[in-house]
């Protein structure tokens, strides 16, 4: 059941550093395009890409990453169990590749269009990389803290 749990922790981590890196994008966009950005404009575009992303799309990015992440996550966690070590390597670059392959792969299901708008650019694709990565040190270091304190 804790597995359960930081598998969806994890999902929305990354989810939410994802939105943020695609808020980040368009937000530096327009303001190369000379909008003034504030603050306040900063948190506001977050918070709404963050509900639009999730709840308002047809396809809710939550669901659209935690499916690769979480099936990455597993397969790694089945290949720990077996013994292969640095387990918390294994499941941040585990966390990467599954989000590398998202970005890398979700325009061909749509025709060539870029559904997360962030991952345009090779920048984009690199740090949303990094959140999948970040995604998979979280969960590792939950299960690796778990075998020991079990033992």
């Amino acid at each position: 059941m804790r597995t359960f749990f930081d598998l969806l922790i994890s999902s929305l981590l990354v989810t939410i550093l994802i939105v943020l890196v695609n808020t980040s994008s368009n937000l530096i966009w327009l303001n190369s395009m000379g909008m003034p950005i504030n603050i306040t404009l900063i948190f506001k575009s977050f918070f709404q890409d963050l509900i639009g992303m999730n709840l308002s799309s047809e396809i809710p990015l939550y669901l659209l990453i935690c499916f690769p992440l979480i099936i990455s996550l597993m397969v790694i966690k089945i290949l720990v169990f077996r013994g292969i070590s640095p387990k918390i390597l294994y499941y941040s670059l585990a966390g990467a590749v599954a989000i590398l392959a998202l970005v890398i792969l979700l325009p061909f299901a749509f025709d060539n269009v870029e559904p997360i708008a962030g991952s345009r650019t090779y920048m984009g694709k690199i740090f949303m990389t990094l959140s999948g990565l970040i995604g998979g040190y979280y969960f590792g270091s939950k299960q690796v803290r778990g075998l020991h304190a079990s033992n």
